[in-house]
């Protein structure tokens, strides 16, 4: 058990590191948001004009902080909603990456009513299709760090399951002797 635990917190760190990382909240208010796009995220934005694509880039990211603070708020519908519009809009492999760790992260929230590991683990093989399409693209191994991130959060959903099953397992074992114990006793005040 021991075993699974330390398995557990180290899945649960590595994925608060990442997602630390993933999606940063805003800086001061004299930053905008433009200027902290980089190069990365345009790899896949379609040849357009780049005001365009800087827009729909733009508009992506912010709908992705926008998304997750909705996720943290437990605004699970909004957020939901957020995360599809960034797929939809397609500004990117990255933005895409974010999205669809997104909506995996919000499958497997058990506080969210919406709780499905089968749809988690069904988001997770669109993303396994996504980064095999953009495997030459400059962000790809970023998009494949997402992807790996995500499915570490699926592996630590099964895993808290088996923690939970274990736990339960033992305090009834532990139920069952504070029960022998008590009896014991009655035996023994008894004579």
């Amino acid at each position: 058990m021991s075993k699974h635990l330390g398995y557990i917190i180290l899945s649960f760190s590595l994925v608060v590191v990442l997602s630390a990382c993933a999606i940063l909240s805003p800086g001061p208010a004299s930053v905008s948001v433009e200027s902290s796009v980089d190069d990365r995220f345009t790899s896949k934005v379609p040849a357009s004009p780049s005001a365009d694509s800087n827009a729909a880039l733009t508009s992506s990211i912010k709908q992705l902080v926008l998304a997750h603070q909705k996720h943290e708020e437990g605004n699970y519908a909004a957020a939901l909603e957020l995360y599809e519009a960034v797929l939809v809009d397609k500004a990117s492999l990255l933005s895409d990456a974010y999205a669809l760790l997104g909506l995996i992260a919000m499958g497997l929230d058990r506080d969210n009513p919406a709780y499905s590991r089968e749809r988690a683990s069904n988001t997770l093989h669109v993303f396994h299709q996504r980064i095999e399409q953009a495997a030459k693209t400059d962000v790809a191994n970023e998009a494949r760090l997402l992807r790996l991130t995500a499915s570490l959060l699926l592996k630590a959903d099964v895993n808290k399951d088996q923690v939970m099953l274990e736990n339960s397992q033992l305090l009834d074992e532990l139920a069952q002797r504070d029960e022998a114990i008590k009896r014991l006793r009655e035996l023994t005040l008894a004579n």
